[in-house]
């Protein structure tokens, strides 16, 4: 059954699509003779646990589509991460996957990053399967994105007995930089929200953290509604502790019918910005025949400066309809002592593969031409290995290849690899002799 929450009903009546799943699963048991894995799917990426917990669903399954510009690496592993953890007896895959729901993702992302991305947080993050996308015949094939997927195919190729260890998530202990950076730099912090854009936020307030943790964002819409929608309507809080004076910008994408966006700090309005909509407006306008009206694509920033200090900073549209949020960025305000990568990977007590990505190499920063700096050499600690001796292979990831190759001794259970500077991404093979 493909996305059962389609068939009219089905949400409401959860206990009798249950019981319905259950025994026609048990019917196709019985007549298939070759023992087919069976499985259902939904369209929300996570599912229902009711189904998913049935003895007859011999895997589960996620459809996700990020339709905003979320980093897809993060969102995979976390994804996966959830999953491994609350059905741990069952595998796990991407059955549907992409950056658009709809049309565009060949023109966001000719070069498949975000499938380059994918691909190696869901190896890595303990999915069955790379994520599997929905649009080959519109992009992958027409674009000829089939070399996207060399590299990880090759990595792979040898292992044939994967699936006889007992893998568990990589242990990383700590990492740093070799050389500590002489000077205190500080780094941006962007971000999305996750939450649906359609329902009236559960939370309006989320605290971020020096370190760029942001509480609740899977509540956080990406869309403010304005007097249309005074039901949807909310004015969304942004708890902030800026280490060195920096800028809140909201990056303002599509303007559903004339908005008007209002920045305040500290109960004090700090900006207000008219964002009508109509013809030869903005970046493009569409007129909408179905609601009579006109939309307007911006892509624009607005921005306040925030000084140094703690500073709750509020968002809302005191205009007519939705305003879409493409991106929001903290200036300097992270502290850039520790390495901006992402280490995924999984291990057994003699063998680990693993992948270390920069987490600048986003499909959209690559379509915004954001520069994207490599992070300089990195010292990684990895825990619970069998003491002895061990071959390390790095590998390209575009090329499947092999770019170097070393022999490290580990002690005290502890292996430590120097990394190389990382400009986008390498995964890393790890074997005792």
């Amino acid at each position: 059954m493909n996305e059962i929450e389609g068939w009219e009903g089905a949400e409401q009546n959860k206990a009798v699509v249950t019981k319905w799943t259950s025994e026609m699963a048990k019917e196709l048991r019985n007549l298939d003779p070759y023992n087919h894995p069976i499985s259902t799917s939904l369209w929300t990426t996570d599912g229902w646990s009711e189904l998913w917990k049935l003895p007859e669903m011999d895997f589960v399954q996620s459809h996700f589509y990020a339709n905003r510009p979320l980093d897809m690496a993060g969102e995979v592993a976390r994804i996966s991460n959830h999953k491994r953890t609350e059905y741990s007896d069952k595998l796990h895959l991407f059955a549907e996957y992409g950056i658009n729901a709809g049309s565009g993702t060949a023109e966001s992302d000719p070069k498949g990053i975000h499938l380059h991305n994918g691909n190696w947080a869901g190896l890595m993050s303990g999915s069955a399967s790379i994520p599997a996308s929905w649009w080959h015949e519109s992009y992958i094939d027409p674009l000829n994105l089939y070399e996207v997927y060399r590299g990880i195919a090759n990595f792979v190729a040898d292992e044939k007995d994967l699936a006889k260890y007992a893998w568990k998530p990589l242990n990383v202990a700590s990492f740093s930089y070799i050389q500590p950076p002489k000077e205190a730099t500080y780094r941006d912090l962007q971000f999305v929200g996750r939450g649906s854009n359609w329902q009236k936020p559960n939370k309006t307030t989320f605290a971020i953290d020096k370190e760029g943790n942001i509480s609740d964002i899977d509540q956080m819409p990406n869309i403010l509604h304005g007097k249309a929608h005074e039901t949807l309507k909310a004015t969304l809080k942004f708890q902030t502790e800026y280490i060195v004076d920096g800028k809140f910008i909201i990056r303002v994408g599509k303007v559903g019918d004339n908005g008007l966006l209002k920045i305040m700090i500290d109960d004090k309005e700090a900006i207000s910005v008219e964002l009508p909509t109509g013809e030869n407006l903005g970046v493009s306008s569409e007129y909408v025949n179905e609601w009579k009206r006109w939309e307007t694509v911006y892509n624009k920033d607005i921005e306040i400066d925030v000084p140094t200090g703690k500073h709750e900073i509020q968002i809302q549209n005191e205009g007519n309809d939705w305003i879409m949020i493409e991106n929001i960025r903290l200036t300097n305000y992270i502290t850039s002592d520790k390495p901006d990568i992402r280490v995924l990977g999984m291990q057994t007590d003699n063998r680990a593969m693993l992948w270390v990505q920069n987490k600048a190499h986003t499909w959209f920063n690559v379509r915004d031409n954001v520069q994207i700096n490599s992070i300089p050499p990195t010292r990684l600690f990895l825990s619970d290995f069998a003491n002895g001796t061990y071959r390390v292979d790095f590998w390209d990831t575009i090329k499947g290849s092999i770019m170097e190759q070393r022999e490290i001794n580990v002690s005290d259970k502890i292996l430590l690899l120097d990394l190389p500077e990382v400009m986008n991404d390498f995964a890393i093979k790890v074997k005792q002799k």
